[in-house]
């Protein structure tokens, strides 16, 4: 069985230091919302446009990164949603 958590809260709350407690604590691949702007997706901003892509790729890197996971893998994924952003569909939902 494939487990996600997902730790949201504001900025500044303490999300990264709870999600690099958690991931070795629980054998998890940790993907963090930052390093994944900074490493994947540097061409978007803070817009909600680019809010809400920047959102959309890390469920679909979740999805990707749990389907190459073994069955029983477990992957915390951790992110600030800053303002008000409505998603459309389910594209947000990491599966």
């Amino acid at each position: 069985m494939n487990r996600k958590i997902l730790i949201m809260g504001l900025p500044g709350a303490g999300k990264t230091t709870l999600a690099r407690i958690l991931a070795p604590t629980l054998s998890a691949v940790l993907f963090n919302a930052d390093e994944v702007r900074a490493n994947i997706n540097r061409e978007l901003g803070f817009s909600h446009e680019d809010r809400i892509e920047h959102t959309r790729r890390m469920g679909w890197l979740g999805a990707i990164a749990i389907a190459m996971l073994a069955r029983h893998a477990l992957l915390a994924a951790e992110s600030a949603f800053q303002g008000r952003c409505q998603f459309p569909g389910d594209e947000a939902r990491l599966r």
